[in-house]
Order: structure tokens, then sequence, then C-alpha cells
């Protein structure tokens, strides 16, 4: 008797614990669904519409990054970010979203992070545009250093996720 109500207390406890992850990913994803149809952008605080378009794939992918607490993310994250405002279409250079973001941004972004050229080459990006500002001085160091072209380019949603894949793999 004791063994058949430990192993149904023990299922019990298991069937609770999945029901409490549900809830949690659920509570996540309504938190980021309410982002989408609040249209409006976490840092800065400005309506998505406002928002220069080279700046959203980092603006966005930071915001829904700060509300993303189980990992790896939703699956919905991309859909979340393309009905945020950011194109799956056309490319961006990497350099180019960058240096759209003000030096504030930058360091808040890189605020407690020490990014890696090799697993977090956006992020890299930030910190040598930061150490000698916006513009082209920093683009020769860090494609020299992470082997990447200053002209590589991708669709705004790729770069979005990227960001966003760096920023909770820096966490």
């Amino acid at each position: 008797m004791d063994e058949a109500l430990a192993d149904v207390v023990g299922k019990f406890n298991e069937s609770s614990k999945l029901l409490v992850d549900a809830g949690k990913k659920a509570d996540e994803e309504l938190d980021m669904l309410s982002w989408v149809f609040g249209q409006r952008a976490l840092v800065p605080d400005q309506a998505f519409a406002d928002v220069p378009a080279d700046q959203k794939p980092l603006v966005f992918a930071r915001d829904l990054a700060s509300l993303t607490t189980i990992f790896p993310g939703p699956n919905s994250v991309l859909a979340l970010m393309t009905r945020a405002g950011i194109k799956s279409t056309g490319k961006i250079k990497v350099a180019d979203a960058v240096n759209a973001v003000s030096d504030e941004w930058t360091a808040e972004a890189l605020k407690d992070r020490k990014p890696s050229p090799a697993t977090s080459p956006v992020h890299f990006a930030l910190l040598k545009r930061q150490e000698t500002g916006a513009g082209d001085g920093w683009h020769a160091g860090w494609a020299a250093i992470t082997g990447l072209d200053i002209a590589a380019a991708m669709s705004p949603i790729a770069l979005a996720e990227l960001f966003y894949r760096e920023i909770l793999w820096l966490r």
C-alpha cells in the first residue's frame, strides 16, 4: 500500500510540475503578446511606428528578450517580431544596425555583459562601436577579430533573432 501511494503521489507531483511550467510559459507568451498589441517599445519608450527601421531588429529583440524568462524562449518569437514590424524581406548590414542605435542604448545593452566575438558577434560589434563611437572606426577591428565581412547583411528578422539569442546566451 505504501509503495502504491508513493507512486501515485510521485506521478501527481510530476503532473503538477508540468501544469505549473505550462502556466509559466503561457504567462510569458501573454506578456509578449501584450507588448505586441500595445505597439510600444520598452527601450526607448516609444511607439513601434516611431522606431526607425534600421533600429527595429536590435531594439525589438532586446525588448522581447527582457520579457523572456523561460529558455530558449517561445517558438512564436519570430512571429512576434514580425507582427511588431520587423521585415522578413530585404537586407540590413550588421554595421548599419549597430550604428543606428544610440550610445545610451548601446551602453545599457552591454551592461554586465562580456560578449565574445565567436559566440555573440552582434554584441561584440556593439562593444567595439562603444569603444570608438558610431561610424566606421570600429569596423576594421570587429571584422578582423570576428572573421566576418563588415558588409555582412541579412534579413532584419534574421538579425533580430540572432541578437535575441545572443542576449539569452549572455545572461
